[in-house]
């Protein structure tokens, strides 16, 4: 038998080639170019449904945000909280607040880039953070003994951080404003291109400083809450859940205590020594409120990109499960703005922090 030789089909027109046999070759060309435009077409179809059925650029499916909320620490069965009768308000001292706004310091030089992380990794942590730092209320209060303090306001300013909660790292930015007796205060929390929360104070100055009329919380892929604090009526009430709670003087929300706390401090340097406390009725956007009592600790250094800087340190005690853990640094050569804070609700493991890293006019 006689070796069978591989040719190219193309080349079959234009070289002569031998053969055993004088049949015309027609029909074999014919014959196999249908056979290789029949494997093209199959071939193209094939592509087509592979690409149909997988496509790699297809976001990861986003259940886990499902499953994380579902199996997250359920707080303890609610209490109703019901209304208090409210206290009659006591004789307050003039808030003090500078004559002319001050000159910001300089700022430190920015930190390293954050670290980028996938959306759902975030979102996951995100849920279990807003699950174990906003329980429900378990218990009546009484804030009729609560004291009122003098208060200096800071200047203006925006103040940048470092953010970060276990692995996820990003940047954060405390926007503080005022125009006459209105104050305007937001923050945000961003981390791999996503805003993982906004949170903002609306509201007046008053005879105990800062006087809250609206906060709102919105997370990572979640709707907007918010606490109003009805003035008029004496309470303080939710965009979602029926609880009210009554409005102390000198009530605030979750965010305007960050700078109330500083201000205090700056009007009455004596809170900052061994023994010294600031009280303050702390209302949160889903129905929880409750007394926090910043004690001091000491006077530390924190570390920053752009060297040590000399704060005070308060702490705030959880008072109940799944209440929130505050530790918080104050820098007196900034108007005793934060210049570190934390946030954490133990057992719950990470804590949210955040790391000064400049300061600017607004």
């Amino acid at each position: 038998m006689g070796r069978s030789v591989n040719r190219d089909p193309s080349l079959s027109t234009l070289v002569p080639q031998p053969s055993l046999h004088s049949r015309p070759r027609w029909p074999r060309l014919l014959a196999l170019t249908g056979l290789v435009m029949l494997l093209h077409g199959w071939l193209i179809g094939g592509l087509a449904l592979g690409e149909a059925r997988v496509d790699p650029a297809l976001p990861a499916p986003t259940v886990q945000v499902r499953t994380v909320m579902n199996e997250a620490p359920v707080p303890p069965a609610p209490i109703a909280a019901t209304a208090v009768p409210t206290p009659a308000p006591k004789p307050v001292r003039r808030v003090q607040t500078a004559a002319a706004v001050a000159p910001v310091a300089p700022a430190p030089t920015a930190l390293a880039e954050p670290v980028e992380t996938s959306a759902s990794a975030i979102d996951a942590a995100l849920v279990v953070a807003v699950a174990a730092s906003n329980p429900p209320p378990t218990l009546n209060l009484d804030v009729s003994d609560l004291p009122v303090y003098r208060t200096q306001m800071p200047p203006p300013a925006t103040l940048r951080y470092d953010l970060r909660r276990g692995f996820i790292s990003g940047s954060g930015e405390l926007i503080w404003r005022l125009a006459g007796k209105h104050y305007e205060l937001r923050l945000e929390g961003r981390a791999a291109g996503l805003n993982l929360l906004t949170q903002t104070s609306q509201g007046e100055l008053d005879d105990a400083g800062i006087a809250p009329q609206r906060y709102t919380d919105q997370r990572l892929r979640g709707g907007v809450q918010a606490a109003n604090f009805q003035r008029d009526r004496g309470k303080i009430t939710y965009s979602g859940p029926r609880t009210e709670f009554p409005l102390p003087v000198g009530a605030q929300d979750r965010l305007s205590w960050m700078i109330q706390l500083g201000a205090v401090v700056s009007a009455e340097p004596q809170r900052a020594i061994p023994g010294g406390k600031v009280m303050f009725f702390v209302s949160g956007a889903r129905g929880d409120a409750d007394v926090w009592t910043f004690r001091y600790v000491a006077a530390e250094s924190v570390e920053t990109n752009a060297g040590p800087v000399s704060a005070v340190k308060f702490t705030r005690d959880p008072r109940k499960a799944y209440d929130t853990l505050v530790e918080v640094w104050l820098d007196p050569a900034r108007h005793h703005v934060p210049v570190r804070a934390k946030l954490s609700a133990p057992p719950n493991g990470d804590a949210l922090e955040l790391v000064l890293r400049e300061v600017s006019p607004p």
